[in-house]
């Protein structure tokens, strides 16, 4: 009896094999069936939308299906990635976000999402350093002579961040001879801008590596994830996609989802100590 069991168990399980394989095959053919929307929790004009528009130009011709930008800016960032969060598996609503998802779930109590349990990681993007620049007036060629000047000259210098300056606008300027460049943040040099140095070449151990990647909701399928990321990778690295980004300061990092996943991971963690470190609150 207990051998007819498990032989039964094993037909059974054979048979679940055989639907179920052809099914998931035939999901990743098929996909996608409608258009697809890719949320992005910005405003329209920044850094975000205008890489999100040059993936979505480039999916929409390989998958065969319109590839829609939708900009929902607000709640620094929550209000986009909850509706990722909460949108079906079915591949056909992902997210193009950056770092600040790993961020805010050190800064807010209660969210409306898990940041690791409710999305899919399919790939790491793109990354941008930021730099830091000055006007050629100021007396500083590099990052310590900036830190001596401004210790030198107390309330003397104002800093400012970039909103609509974004890092392509500032690149132009940059190389007109209008700003003076002295570091970028990231932890190597700029594959763009070989002869600026990291900030970390002058204060140790400081890296901020500005990042873009592409989420879906939770439980999407293997194959499906597959799909995308292979397109998406194979939109990035193409050479004249990489000589562009380059152009405007950005590099092609098309990681996997495992790698995506593992970045994502460590981010949080990281970013969770410096907040708790510099004992930063949402205002």
């Amino acid at each position: 009896m207990k051998l007819r069991q498990h032989f039964g168990l094993q037909l059974i399980l054979a048979m679940t094999c055989t639907v179920f394989g052809p099914l998931a095959l035939h999901a990743a053919e098929s996909y996608p069936t409608r258009p697809v929307r890719m949320v992005v929790p910005y405003a329209p004009g920044g850094n975000t939308d205008v890489l999100a528009r040059l993936i979505a130009q480039r999916l929409t011709q390989n998958l065969g299906q319109q590839v829609v930008v939708d900009n929902r800016p607000g709640g620094n960032t929550l209000i986009g990635t909850e509706l990722v969060a909460r949108a079906p598996a079915d591949g056909h609503t992902i997210m193009l976000t950056t770092l600040t998802f790993t961020v805010v779930p050190s800064l807010y109590r209660k969210l409306p999402f898990d940041a690791v349990k409710d999305f899919t990681p399919i790939t790491l993007a793109v990354t941008l350093p930021n730099v830091l620049v000055t006007h050629p007036a100021i007396p500083a060629r590099s990052l310590k002579e900036l830190i001596n000047y401004a210790k030198a000259n107390p309330g003397k210098l104002s800093y400012a961040s970039t909103g609509s300056g974004t890092s392509p606008h500032l690149s132009m300027d940059i190389t007109s001879g209008k700003l003076r460049a002295l570091a970028v943040t990231s932890g190597k040099r700029a594959a763009a801008a070989p002869t600026i140095p990291t900030v970390g070449e002058t204060l140790p151990g400081y890296e901020m590596d500005p990042w873009f990647g592409v989420l879906g909701p939770a439980g999407m399928t293997p194959a499906v994830v597959k799909r995308l990321h292979g397109e998406i990778a194979r939109i990035l690295l193409a050479p004249e996609m990489k000589d562009h980004l380059n152009s405007l300061g950005a590099e092609p990092a098309a990681t996997t989802p495992n790698q995506f996943a593992a970045h994502i991971k460590a981010e949080t963690a990281r970013y969770s100590q410096i907040i708790k470190a510099a004992g930063i609150k949402v205002e």
